[in-house]
């Protein structure tokens, strides 16, 4: 008997002022054949379409990463064939738990009772990288050694751990709310620039104006220093 889903799940997670929207498709693929074998294969993608900060506004990602576990019933084991990785700009906002914690449930329902062990990925050169890789684990249960994670049984893992700053969402009414946000704020941008072009026209015209006042008030006193002087010259002579 083969069974399989897909569908697809879209959330929200937020950091300070910042906000990520993301969707994870899954594939869920089981196999049950004859004398009890089982084969399991759960594919998980994450797709990061808009990166939000409230004083920067929307910025449109669309990246993805892609992680896949699988399990049969031969070993009684399972292996993490991708190490869990995030695009830098969504780092540490609790997508990598929160994608190892979706992927070890699922396999929890199905085989709780097998072993799971995989090779930890290559990251970054900085210290911050493997810690932040490390403690991915660590929290979730794994031991790590030699460059590998394991755990005996997946039901020993660390399950009690909530989410609560990551909130399933109706992702197109959410991106309709962004959207019109945006609409909104590019509208007042365009009336700020409107209004900074009245301020430039109407400075202009004063600084003209300005200048047409200093010309005349130069002629007048033109004038009366010449009317003075013939007045002075006509009592001298006189």
């Amino acid at each position: 008997m083969e069974i399989y889903k897909q569908y697809q799940k879209a959330y929200c997670t937020q950091k300070d002022e910042t906000f990520i929207y993301f969707f994870i498709d899954y594939d869920f693929f089981m196999m049950n054949e004859k004398d009890d074998y089982k084969s399991i294969k759960i594919e998980a993608r994450v797709t990061y379409p808009v990166f939000y900060k409230e004083k920067q506004g929307i910025q449109e990602i669309w990246r993805s990463n892609t992680w896949i576990v699988s399990a049969n019933s031969y070993s009684k084991s399972c292996s993490l064939h991708d190490s869990i990785m995030i695009v830098s700009e969504c780092r540490s906002f609790g997508i990598g738990s929160f994608m190892l914690f979706k992927l070890m449930s699922m396999l929890k329902e199905h085989v709780p009772e097998y072993s799971l062990s995989a090779k930890l990925s290559p990251v970054d050169e900085y210290e911050e990288n493997y810690k932040r890789r490390d403690t991915l684990y660590t929290n979730m249960g794994f031991t790590i050694e030699n460059k590998e994670i394991f755990i005996d049984k997946i039901e020993h893992l660390n399950f009690e751990r909530k989410f609560d700053h990551i909130k399933e969402i109706d992702l197109s009414k959410e991106f309709s709310n962004l959207y019109k946000e945006k609409h909104i704020l590019n509208d007042r941008v365009k009336d700020l620039q409107n209004s900074k072009n009245n301020l430039n026209n109407a400075w202009n015209k004063l600084f003209d104006e300005n200048i047409k006042l200093h010309t005349i008030i130069n002629k007048h006193y033109i004038t009366i220093g010449f009317l003075l002087f013939c007045v002075c010259v006509y009592l001298y002579i006189k």
